[in-house]
Formats: C-alpha cells, sequence, structure tokens
C-alpha cells in the first residue's frame, strides 16, 4: 500500500468545485512546474499568498485519483492518471453521474482518498446508521482524528449538496435537526463498469498482484460498498450481477464467500462510459 500524506484541513473551508477540477486538468502534463499565481493565470482558478481556491483543488483532484503531482517548494508539476485522462476526454466538463460517481468513489476511498470523507461517508454509517445528527457526526470526526475545536463540515456538506460538486448524485440529505442522511443508491445498469472499476482499483492499490479476496475483505475492509450507501445484501446483489458479466467470479462454496478477479482494473478503464453509446 502506498502511504498517503494527509492534512485535515487541506481544503482550507473550500468544498470542491468540478468547473476548478476541469481547469487544473487542461494545464496538466506540460512539464513545468508552475506556482499557484502562474495556475490562477493559467486557469482563472483563485489564489493567494496564504489562502485561495488553488492548493485545495489540487488537492481534491488527487484524492478523487484525477491527478498526481509533485511540490517542490511552492511549485506544483500536475500530471493526469489514466482515469483523469479518460474524463477528461470524454467528460471534461463532468456533465455524466458516471464522471462524478467515480470522483466521490476515490474521494472516499480510505486508500486514495481524504480521510474525513472516508470516515463520515464510509465508516461511520457503519455504526451509526443511514441517518445521524450532524452533532453526533462532529463528535465522531473530533474523536478520530483528535482535535481540539469543533471540525467545520461545510466542505464534506457542500460536496454532496452544491450543483457544480457532487449535489446531483443526490448521495446525502441534512434533513430536519441538521441529521445527515445517506441516501441509498440504486443499481444501474449504465454503472456496472463504474462499479467493477472502483473495486478493483481499490483492491489493487492496497494488494497489487493479489486476485481472490473475501467479501468482508471488501465490506469491511475497503467498504466497497458504502461508497453507494448500499447494506452487504445489496452489495452481494452487485457483486453477482459483475459475475455475470465475467469480470469477476464468485466462490460461494467458502466460507466467507470469496471474489476472484478476472480482469486488472486497467482492462477496463476503457470501458466505464461504454454503456452509455
Amino acid at each position: 500500500m502506498k502511504e498517503k500524506k494527509y492534512s485535515f484541513n487541506f481544503h482550507s473551508t473550500f468544498f470542491p468545485d468540478l468547473e476548478n477540477i476541469s481547469r487544473l486538468l487542461e494545464i496538466c502534463d506540460n512539464n513545468v512546474f508552475l506556482s499557484k499565481e502562474e495556475i490562477f493565470n493559467l486557469t482563472g482558478i483563485p489564489t493567494g499568498k496564504s489562502t485561495g481556491k488553488v492548493a485545495p483543488h489540487i488537492n481534491y483532484a488527487s484524492y478523487m485519483n484525477l491527478i498526481e503531482y509533485e511540490k517542490v517548494k511552492d511549485e506544483y508539476l500536475l500530471k493526469k492518471t489514466k482515469l483523469g485522462e479518460l474524463i477528461f476526454n470524454v467528460d471534461p466538463y463532468f456533465q455524466e453521474d458516471i464522471s462524478k460517481y467515480l470522483c466521490h468513489y476515490f474521494l472516499t476511498s480510505s486508500t486514495i482518498g481524504a480521510d474525513m470523507w472516508y470516515e463520515i461517508f464510509r465508516n461511520f454509517p457503519t455504526y451509526l446508521g443511514n441517518e445521524t445528527s450532524g452533532g453526533v457526526v462532529k463528535d465522531e470526526v473530533s474523536r478520530k482524528f483528535n482535535l481540539k475545536s469543533a471540525p467545520k463540515l461545510t466542505p464534506f456538506i457542500g460536496t454532496y449538496l452544491k450543483d457544480n460538486s457532487l449535489g446531483s448524485l443526490n448521495l446525502l440529505q441534512i434533513g430536519e435537526e441538521n441529521k445527515y442522511i445517506f441516501n441509498s443508491t440504486d443499481y444501474d445498469n449504465n454503472f456496472i463498469y463504474v462499479y467493477a472499476y472502483t473495486l478493483i482499483a481499490d483492491l489493487e492499490y492496497i494488494y497489487d498482484s493479489r486476485r481472490e479476496f473475501t467479501v468482508d475483505e471488501i465490506f469491511d475492509c475497503i467498504k466497497w460498498n458504502r461508497a453507494f450507501n448500499w447494506d452487504k445484501d445489496k452489495a452481494s446483489e452487485v457483486l453477482d450481477i459483475i459475475a455475470e458479466r465475467g469480470i469477476l467470479k464468485m466462490n460461494k462454496q467458502l466460507i466467507p464467500v470469496t471474489v476472484i478477479l478476472n480482469f486488472k482494473s486497467k482492462e477496463i478503464l476503457d470501458k466505464l462510459y461504454s454503456m452509455l453509446i
């Protein structure tokens, strides 16, 4: 597993704006180190000496598995990942929910994503349920990250409520008395390769060349199903559907059931948007 460096306040109170992330993808792969001011001049993403949206959005794009970057002093070398390159070529303005689901999945991944997004979206609901009060969420964030002051959850909430972010996915609602409601998504056959790709890519990130996993590792370790707000029964049904496509094999003779991956993530990357054609 690759080491991930994480700063709790990397977002500087800003939620991810997909328009800004699209602008960043446009200037990647130029093999030139750029300062925040130069990135502002090229993209129009506002920045300043001590704050601004450039640095947070570089981090967001990285946590979404869209870019890789190298930072030397205060300059950035930006490079698209294979996933970032695909989205940039097919859906550069993030109009499709497929693109948004991919961003959401990796942003909330325990391995690639932002730790607070993972904890609130995938981990906390496993013991707090799909509906819980905002106060409890704040308390859990403070406890998990050993914070001395109450955390600001506006960037997390904005991720899932703002139209220029991931709001159209309707994954989270804020109900009466600041209740967090995580909405279970329906299986969508158009997204079958999204479900398969995210599962395989996340497992590869941790386990590299290993190809067989128990469902317990999938549900309890990477919590793949929780990215779609699925319980284990619903997720098992989706795994069966993916297996019917031959992407993986389910060995139900073992306890717990195991999943054998028949493809590498890079082998199905180009299929992510194929069901829309």
